[in-house]
């Protein structure tokens, strides 16, 4: 590929769907010396994409010196670091990131090129080095200074309310830079949001604390007299152990963070005040019913497992592993409340010593992939579960009978034939399954089947039990077919 160039089997300026995608990331030309000039790639900009953005995508790797931003119809940029352990670090951590959930995934090779050349600061190109800013000046430190030096009225942000975003108009409103925020019942919001007040599109009024500043949203997404922001991180940074996406998605360039995701908090959490309505009309589409998946242990998990938790909250249509981000997985729901259930109940589940990090993709739904790639279990990374007669909110009556909660020690199994504890502990054991700690039987309202309570130790463990033995097929004597042995988290104790 020649640096601004395009692969020849398509345009890279062209919206790319996952496959695609993940074949253009395993392209890559080993002959090219190691440099240290990175050259970078956006795939699927839905997003502009500025020098502030690649600074704050590159500097957690090391020193930055220059950036250079170039490329007609796709988005392009050379980043010189001060050495070349420093790029080698940055292209190791960033290839195949997402910068916005689903959308401006990062492809990193080293560039030919052995300098950059600045000849002035904008949003295209930017020198970092002393000499140049001694030279020429820094109009954004003035900017800065000139901040720094206004009076601080108060020192603490005022506490987090409850009551945002899931119910009345929802959203959060944000008027002024300070971030002054309203809340209340018909008005849900929390206090240093991102300055949206979610009435169907919503309405950004400036900016709350850490929210990007700027602009009106209105039902179309449609910007106007948008002011300048920085993307807010939802309290993850593009080096955590597995790459995910490092912003919001859009939050910087649309004056608002109506968006079909949770905002992560001061804990990472997620934060829902962002979406007008029950489920919040997003102000740029309908909210997505695909949920990003990452923090997946590669040889433990696959389409099946993932299956086996996610169907707690809703009917799952599909599930698919991204080839070329290790532990990231998507997976396509049934509706966005499904999709927000799980989000909302599973982010942050430990599991195989991980913790699982979730957030709406901007896609709508997952396309059919005619050649999955092998999975390192042996299983296909993609999988279709449209008519998978486990899912369990086909009709009303069996929604009725899902109690949604977040994962605890305690986990209900169900249509399980009649057995011993022994039997019971082995049926986990052989799988490579944690041990339950304790066993409750329920008395029998049939000779068909039994039912009763597991408690584990450890949160994780029935996690991770659930995980694999969910579903399972098990002889019994009184049945002629196999029993499908079905498990949930239960709130209850022995």
């Amino acid at each position: 590929m020649e640096e601004g160039g395009f692969f020849r089997g398509f345009g890279l300026d062209q919206p790319l769907d996952p496959e695609m995608v993940e074949h253009e990331l395993a392209r890559t030309d080993s002959s090219i010396r190691s440099n240290h000039i990175l050259l970078l790639t956006v795939l699927n900009a839905n997003y502009p994409v500025n020098v502030e953005i690649i600074y704050k995508v590159c500097s957690p790797a090391g020193k930055v010196l220059r950036i250079v931003l170039f490329g007609r119809g796709i988005v392009q940029a050379m980043v010189e670091f001060d050495s070349v352990e420093t790029a080698s670090r940055a292209r190791e951590s960033l290839h195949g990131c997402d910068i916005y959930s689903g959308c401006c995934t990062l492809k990193v090779e080293y560039a030919k090129t052995d300098r950059l050349n600045v000849k002035r600061n904008d949003d295209k190109t930017w020198d970092f080095t002393d000499e140049f800013l001694k030279d020429h000046g820094n109009p954004r430190m003035k900017e800065e200074e000139q901040r720094r030096q206004r009076p601080v009225l108060l020192n603490e942000p005022p506490p987090e309310r409850n009551g945002g975003g899931m119910s009345g108009m929802g959203g959060n409103m944000g008027m002024g830079g300070g971030g002054m925020g309203m809340s209340g019942n018909g008005m849900g919001g929390n206090m240093g949001g991102s300055g949206s007040m979610g009435m169907g599109g919503g309405m950004g009024m400036g900016s709350s604390m850490g929210g990007p500043r700027g602009g009106m949203m209105m039902d179309t997404g449609m910007m106007m007299d948008s002011g300048r922001g920085g993307p807010n991180d939802g309290g993850r940074g593009p080096f955590s152990s597995r790459p995910g996406p490092m912003f919001n998605e859009g939050a910087s360039f649309r004056g608002s963070s109506d968006r079909g995701g949770p905002r992560g908090g001061r804990d990472g959490g997620p934060s829902w005040g962002g979406r007008g309505g029950s489920m919040g009309g997003m102000g740029r589409g309908a909210p997505s019913s695909v949920c990003m998946i990452y923090g997946l242990d590669g040889n433990k998990m696959n389409c099946q497992r993932v299956f086996n938790i996610f169907c707690q909250y809703g009917n799952v249509n599909r599930v698919m592993f991204m080839k070329s981000k290790e532990g990231c997985a998507m997976i396509e729901m049934a509706d966005p409340e499904a999709c927000a259930r799980a989000i909302e109940n599973l982010n942050h589940t430990p599991m195989f010593g991980n913790k699982l990090r979730l957030d709406f993709s901007k896609h709508q739904y997952i396309e059919d992939i005619r050649q999955p790639h092998e999975l390192s279990d042996g299983t296909n990374s993609f999988e279709d579960y449209h008519r998978d007669r486990n899912n369990r909110f086909d009709t009303q009556e069996r929604a009725a009978k899902n109690r949604i909660i977040a994962p605890t020690k305690t986990i209900h199994f169900y249509n399980t034939p009649k057995m011993d504890d022994e039997d019971l502990e082995e049926m986990f054991t052989s799988r490579d399954a944690p041990r339950p700690a304790k066993i409750k039987w329920f008395p029998a309202k049939s000779e068909k089947s039994a039912s009763g309570l597991l408690e584990f130790d450890e949160l994780e463990e029935a996690v991770e039990a659930l995980v694999i033995i969910n579903h399972i097929q098990v002889d019994g004597n009184n049945k002629k077919y196999p029993y499908d042995v079905k498990l949930c988290f239960s709130p209850a104790s022995h």
